[in-house]
């Protein structure tokens, strides 16, 4: 959660007035009270907000990924805006509801303007696409009225994405191998949970890379990184994995995971 500044008189920015704006990075904080006017901002947009996905080459149809993290919502009071929500006669709260298809509610709660609550990195949306965010005062009542934030999904990075004939996705079947990468590199590694191994989290020896952790979702469990290259030379990529045990009777032994990286001069 985040709490913005305060500055006197300031209750909705002008960039709001078209309804599609982004917000001011001062806004007053004040009690969500019934019978007042409210806009709903997904960063910081009241329509056509993006949300960054961890979808990471070509997307298949109705693939689902998790956000990034660093991307909010939150609820301002609106007194001059053409369209805008209404808290009614009982509205004392508002809840904005995510799209999604899990039978857990995608949902964030509001009790004050001015306040941004962070949108969870645990989250399932659609990899790409469009969706709505609907904020929805709570209690209801027949003076309610609800405001609809449209939301693009968009898988990163663009790049890798339309070269992703580029990007190489390492495995624990490559252990043993050595890569050859430039410093403009979308290379990914990927531990899964197969063949009955749980990876511990990667070490890195050396100076011209380092991981960095990825919410990708995936139908088997496992982690994933993005390898980040930092200068030229090699790298050691090292994990062990251990026998997952469904039974107190498991053998004892250590897999051994290990891939060199060599950070090439760009071409």
């Amino acid at each position: 959660m985040r709490i913005r500044r305060i500055v006197a008189g300031v209750v909705v920015t002008l960039s709001l007035f078209a309804g599609a704006g982004g917000a001011s990075a001062a806004t007053p904080i004040s009690k969500i009270l019934p019978d007042q006017q409210f806009v709903g901002l997904v960063n910081g947009y009241t329509q056509n907000a993006t949300i960054k996905m961890a979808c990471f080459g070509p997307v298949r149809p109705d693939q689902q990924g998790h956000p990034f993290a660093g991307q909010w919502a939150e609820v301002l009071k609106a007194e001059v805006i053409r369209n805008f929500g209404y808290t009614g006669s009982l509205g004392t709260s508002i809840v904005a509801d995510f799209p999604g298809t899990g039978v857990t509610p995608q949902r964030l709660t509001f009790s004050s303007y001015g306040v941004t609550e962070t949108i969870p990195t645990t989250w399932f949306f659609p990899c790409s696409g469009p969706g709505t965010v609907v904020f929805s005062p709570q209690p209801t009542s027949p003076t309610a009225k609800t405001f609809a934030v449209t939301v693009n999904f968009v898988g990163q990075p663009a790049a890798a994405q339309a070269a992703s004939a580029a990007c190489t996705v390492i495995t624990q079947a490559d252990s043993g191998k050595t890569f050859l990468i430039s410093k403009q590199s979308c290379d990914l590694l990927e531990l899964t949970d197969t063949g009955g191994i749980h990876w511990d989290t990667p070490t890195v020896s050396g100076d011209s890379i380092h991981l960095e952790p990825l919410p990708i979702a995936s139908r088997v469990a496992g982690q994933f990184w993005r390898i980040v290259p930092d200068d030229l030379g090699d790298s050691t990529i090292t994990a062990l994995g251990h026998p997952i045990c469904p039974t107190p009777a498991c053998p004892q032994y250590v897999v051994l995971f290990q891939v060199k990286i060599r950070v090439l001069p760009s071409p």
